[in-house]
């Protein structure tokens, strides 16, 4: 991984992609954890695969859209 950072040249346009598709990706693992709780505590789920398709079509949007999209 380090030699590929190294090698790679990220635009800026690139950061903030990554940027934005972590900060996606965190908002789902907060959703899994928060369905996980409430399986253990017997409760509805509060997110379905709606949601994370959602999630997912945001992420693919971020990764697909040109550098004047994102800045």
């Amino acid at each position: 991984m380090k030699n590929f950072i190294k090698s790679s040249k990220f635009t800026d346009a690139g950061i903030k992609k990554l940027i934005l598709v972590t900060a996606l990706e965190t908002e789902v693992q907060g959703m899994i954890a928060e369905n996980k709780q409430r399986e253990i505590d017997g409760s509805a789920l509060a997110y379905d695969n709606k949601q994370f398709i959602y999630m997912a079509e945001q992420m693919r949007a971020i990764a697909n859209a040109d550098d004047d999209q994102v800045i």
